[in-house]
């Protein structure tokens, strides 16, 4: 074991570290691959990069704390820098929220008509194969940690329904070996699916209650707060109301306030976030401000190829990378030394092992996975087609989706089709830039 623990600012030299591994490796798979950091719409092409960053920051909440979270071996960061890793992570969640909010608020409160039958196909249908994957990993990997025998196979079974409901229920463990070591990431997921539960309700108020945006989306927000509380959800509101800014146009005019309000907002988070970390209040200033500048600016720094690339394949590393860093670190446990009485620089090469891993097996996923089971077919722009909304083409309301790929084996195909009849015959067919938010969907540490 190490006779000191690692303080705040080595550990957060380490996060940097990471952080540059990872920006580095994923940039060069995207020149290997240069699907992997093709841009979206121009309008959106930020997002991905944000939701990049987004991802990163999960990342390097987990990494400082796997020896002690999720091997469960003794502690090697002091309890400030342990704060400091969680707070990364927090902020990473909330983004991705935020994300969400943003780009499904946006669709349903221009939308005519939707149709929701579709809409949970396709979100289920984008989510599901990726995280089947993780799943698939983790129980692997709890194979082996429980020295499996023959009733390994059925008691994982056992565990699947609720290994597989995207944490709507509480992770099992499998004889013995807690899965949220390894999937504890999963409880976000959760609050997404509850999110897209209760859009219909936003989509009613703005069709049905003849409201506008705004106003819709005001008491929407006091509908759900009885409900669900002042929780992390609103988040999701957060981003939802960042459609209702105005256009670029203004925001060209006020470009340099906003970038000061944004790289404030950020430093501000740098140099306070022991604080903001336990005010909830101020911590949602912050982040809102920090989001609603960045929609009026649109970056160019978030369209990098980089950044880019690691938003694409954001939702497998966000899936895999806890698992990727257990068995990086567990092995060298293993095989190699004792990871607690690692110095800095070893804990810092590891780590960064365990990153490029990560990188390597998220973009794996994505390319093999992700990718051929999503919603519809990727445009080429690099988008993805709508996922039950058809704004049109002329700008007027939407009418009713007419390309609709239920089947999983034809989807693909379908929506090729239906491209095709829109170049023919000059019916609209949306792009909505979404992939899974999420990820959508961090952790802001261990369960």
């Amino acid at each position: 074991m190490t006779n000191t623990l690692f303080p705040l600012t080595t550990v957060a030299s380490m996060a940097a570290c990471f952080l540059l591994v990872a920006l580095t490796c994923t940039g060069l798979l995207a020149r290997r691959w240069p699907a992997l950091a093709a841009g979206g719409p121009p309008p959106t092409a930020w997002i991905d990069g944000l939701r990049g960053l987004a991802a990163s920051l999960v990342l390097l909440n987990h990494v400082p704390l796997v020896i002690a979270n999720h091997l469960q071996l003794a502690p090697t960061i002091d309890p400030d820098a342990t704060r400091m890793a969680n707070y990364l992570g927090v902020v990473g969640v909330q983004l991705f929220f935020c994300i969400t909010g943003h780009l499904f608020a946006n669709k349903i409160l221009g939308s005519r008509d939707v149709d929701w039958t579709d809409f949970f196909v396709r979100r289920i249908r984008r989510l599901l194969p990726a995280y089947l994957v993780a799943v698939l990993a983790a129980l692997a990997v709890a194979a082996v940690m429980v020295d499996a025998g023959p009733d390994y196979l059925g008691s994982a079974l056992v565990a699947l329904p609720h290994l597989l409901s995207f944490g709507i229920f509480v992770l099992p463990d499998v004889q013995g070996f807690d899965m949220g070591r390894l999937l504890g990431v999963n409880w976000t997921l959760a609050i997404e699916w509850r999110f897209y539960a209760v859009l219909p309700l936003l989509f009613a108020l703005r069709r049905f209650g003849h409201l506008n945006g705004p106003l819709s989306l005001l008491v929407f927000t006091l509908l759900l707060v009885p409900l669900l509380g002042a929780g992390i959800w609103l988040y999701f509101i957060v981003g939802a109301a960042a459609t209702r800014l105005p256009k670029v146009a203004f925001a060209r005019v006020l470009r340099v306030p906003l970038a000061f309000l944004a790289v404030g907002s950020v430093a501000s988070m740098a140099l306070n976030w022991d604080d903001l970390a336990t005010q909830k209040v101020a911590q949602g200033l912050h982040i809102a401000v920090l989001f609603f500048a960045l929609c009026l600016l649109r970056p160019r720094l978030l369209t990098g190829r980089a950044v880019t690339a690691l938003g694409h394949m954001s939702y497998s590393l966000y899936l895999l990378h806890m698992t990727v860093l257990f068995v990086v670190f567990g092995l060298c446990h293993t095989l190699l030394l004792d990871v607690t009485a690692l110095s800095a620089p070893g804990f810092a090469l590891l780590g960064s092992i365990g990153v490029v891993a990560s990188v390597l097996l998220a973009a794996l996923a994505h390319r093999h996975v992700e990718r051929r089971f999503m919603s519809a077919a990727a445009s080429p722009d690099g988008s993805i087609l709508a996922i039950g909304f058809r704004p049109a083409a002329d700008g007027r309301p939407p009418g009713r989706h007419f390309a609709r790929a239920r089947s999983f084996g034809l989807g693909v195909r379908r929506a090729r089709d239906a491209r095709r009849l829109d170049a023919a015959g000059g019916r609209g067919s949306g792009a909505d830039g979404m992939r899974a938010g999420p990820i959508d969907e961090p952790s802001p540490g261990a369960r």
